[in-house]
């Protein structure tokens, strides 16, 4: 792509036009055919128009090597030399009787469990990562007016010591069968942790959310992760 961008540059720049005017160009009509100028709109970086054959063509300009595109990117191929971000999906999913007890979420597999010292409850984290959402749907609930605890836990990288990476408590009414969702900015701290650690999620309620009955918790998290190549 970038081969055919400065190829489409070198082509512009060696056009006969002696200079190179700076101007707003808001519609076609406001250029002449084969004219090329710099044009800048509100928020947007510096921009190499021309018009050809009564279509607008543009290039964005960088001043600091980031390239804005203003709309979709379409490649046949990427590759990343050193950094892009992703976003990662874990599925939490679990079946029991919720008590007042802290449960930590399956990592993967579906069971759940007192301490986040096991392998289906932990994650051994490869890259910088931040939570972004939490979505939640009970199956069948028995108690609605009870408060959700989530807690973001990690062991840092040469410890066994749980620390707290951040909380946040739901204290709206749960609806059976309905999704209810935690949001980054809902927690008390930000909910990053970074490569080496162990990363596990709880869940404490403050009653007896489903009575004695064993029901489906369906947890998902999104994790934005920072890859380094």
């Amino acid at each position: 792509m970038s081969e055919v961008r400065d190829r489409y540059l070198r082509g512009l720049m060696n056009t006969k036009q002696d200079l190179l005017s700076a101007k707003k160009v808001s519609s076609v009509a406001g250029m002449a055919d084969g004219e090329v100028i710099l044009s800048q709109d509100s928020n947007k970086p510096l921009a190499l128009v021309t018009k050809k054959n009564n279509v607008l063509h543009r290039v964005n300009l960088s001043s600091d090597g980031n390239q804005f595109v203003d709309k979709t990117l379409t490649a046949d191929e990427l590759k990343f030399t050193r950094k892009f971000t992703d976003y990662k999906f874990f599925n939490h999913n679990f079946q029991d009787n919720l008590d007042t007890n802290e449960h930590f979420l399956p990592m993967n597999g579906t069971v759940e469990n007192s301490s986040m010292n096991e392998s289906s409850t932990s994650f051994l984290v490869p890259y910088k990562m931040t939570l972004k959402k939490i979505i939640f749907r009970p199956e069948v609930v028995d108690e609605d007016g009870s408060e959700l605890t989530f807690k973001i836990k990690k062991q840092a990288n040469g410890s066994t010591t749980v620390s707290e990476v951040a909380t946040f408590t739901y204290d709206t009414t749960l609806v059976s069968n309905t999704l209810l969702q935690v949001n980054e900015s809902d927690f008390n701290n930000s909910p990053t942790v970074i490569a080496g650690e162990k990363l596990s999620i709880s869940l404490t309620s403050d009653a007896d959310l489903d009575g004695s009955t064993t029901i489906d918790y369906y947890i998902t998290s999104v994790w934005k992760t920072e890859i380094l190549i």
